[in-house]
């Protein structure tokens, strides 16, 4: 049987209309540091599309390919630190992927009149994603999982899909638009958008929501959201100092009954407002004591027994159904894509870095 029909009045995404207004009626309501540190700064400072006028603009945010290094991605057996890329999938990974990227070029074709599948974004949150399996094996059960900025929002997208608890914020509206509708397909009924009016603020083990900032920029001492695992990657050092501490005691306080208690990320971003020395050191001030700083950086907070996450990566990042021997399926297969749900900017990638595309 056929999928039913997606219309407006079965989507549980926020249109962009009712997100700013959302966004204007909440302004009154916060102060002076709350509205300095909930800023997308480091976007803006280059420039970086952070705002969209209409639905339909969404279609940019599905993927993005043009930074320099995103070719060398592609080469044979490539690997990236920044979010544990490998190049090489198992066939498991595989079908994965391509459940999601089917899910995705038939929501953008009914959403923003355009049809993509998403290539780079997607395959690099494989890293990130298979770390979250294998820290969900070592303790027996799906942590639950909240991601400050979450960018393109594919690792959110992996974990719905899988029916992991998971909550995400985002200061920059446009990308929040983004992972309210990929998030809205990903975890079909379990997904809950918290920028609607009159939404409620809970969390249960299969539940996934998506919190505005001015919502979680007033997650004090007494909010009710609990869980195992902060992983907040390439924004760190973005942060400026008030929305830093926030997300330090916001951690603290929604991980303090959990036996995980732990605070990850690959990278900490380009470093505007902090550097991995000083990220290091804001983290061990508000007691969180260091893991391991490989394969990814991992504090947990004090009391805890880290063994089960040193061994969990002892040998490095774990595949999904399979090992890194049986890995043998590389991004040019499991990414190829037609030209007419390429991502926007492929083209133009193309041309600048003499990307040899997987697009027919």
């Amino acid at each position: 049987m056929a999928a039913p029909h997606s219309t407006p009045d079965t989507w549980r995404a926020i249109s962009t209309a009712d997100y700013d207004a959302a966004e204007t009626a909440a302004l009154p309501q916060l102060s002076i540091p709350t509205m300095m540190g909930f800023q997308p700064a480091a976007f803006q400072s280059v420039n970086w599309p952070t705002n969209v006028r209409t639905d339909a603009e969404l279609v940019r945010y599905v993927d993005h390919n043009f930074e320099a290094e995103t070719k060398l991605m592609y080469e044979p057996k490539a690997e990236f630190a920044p979010v544990g890329f490998y190049n090489g999938f198992t066939e498991t990974e595989a079908a994965m992927a391509t459940q999601m990227r089917d899910k995705i070029a038939k929501m953008t074709a009914e959403r923003f009149g355009r049809a993509v599948r998403p290539m780079s974004n997607l395959m690099v949150q494989f890293g990130p994603y298979r770390c979250m399996e294998a820290l969900s094996s070592a303790y027996g059960r799906k942590l639950s999982i909240i991601e400050p900025g979450p960018g393109a929002g594919y690792l959110g997208a992996l974990l719905a899909q899988a029916g992991y608890s998971y909550a995400s914020y985002d200061v920059t509206q446009a990308l929040y638009l983004w992972q309210s509708h990929l998030l809205d397909v990903t975890a079909e009924g379990a997904f809950t958008e918290l920028a609607h009016k009159d939404a409620d603020l809970t969390v249960d083990r299969s539940s996934v929501i998506h919190m505005p900032w001015w919502m979680f920029a007033q997650q004090f001492d007494d909010t009710p959201l609990r869980y195992d695992l902060v992983y907040s990657n390439s924004n760190l050092g973005e942060m400026n100092s008030m929305a830093f501490r926030q997300l330090m005691l916001f951690a603290k306080t929604a991980m303090q009954d959990s036996d995980v208690a732990a605070f990850t990320f690959f990278s900490p971003g380009m470093p505007r407002f902090h550097t991995i020395e000083s990220v290091d050191a804001e983290l061990q001030a508000f007691g969180f004591v260091p893991v391991m700083t490989s394969p990814f950086y991992c504090y947990q907070l004090e009391g805890r027994d880290p063994s089960k996450i040193t061994e969990a990566f002892k040998d490095g990042i774990p595949h999904i159904g399979g090992t890194r021997a049986e890995a043998t399926l590389d991004v040019n297969t499991v990414f190829a894509t037609s030209q007419e749900e390429a991502p926007l900017d492929v083209r133009l990638t193309r041309w600048f870095h003499g990307w040899d595309a997987p697009v027919s």
